[in-house]
């Protein structure tokens, strides 16, 4: 249930990981791990939140 701008945005994540560790940069590897935890996060929660607000906009889809 990614958006292509999610999926767009943790490929950028991951090429820029492989390129930091590709240069021996354990700190910037991990500056962007962690940024990219923080973004999955909260594409997270607004997945749910969306899922919540569905569920109350259409109640017997929750249950289907």
């Amino acid at each position: 249930h990614h958006t292509h701008h999610d999926l767009e945005r943790a490929f950028a994540f991951h090429r820029e990981i492989l390129e930091a560790l590709d240069e021996g940069d354990g700190e910037w590897a991990e500056g962007v791990m962690r940024a990219h935890l923080r973004a999955g996060r909260r594409s997270l929660r607004q997945m749910e939140q969306e899922q919540r607000t569905s569920d109350v906009d259409d109640p017997g889809r929750a249950s289907a």
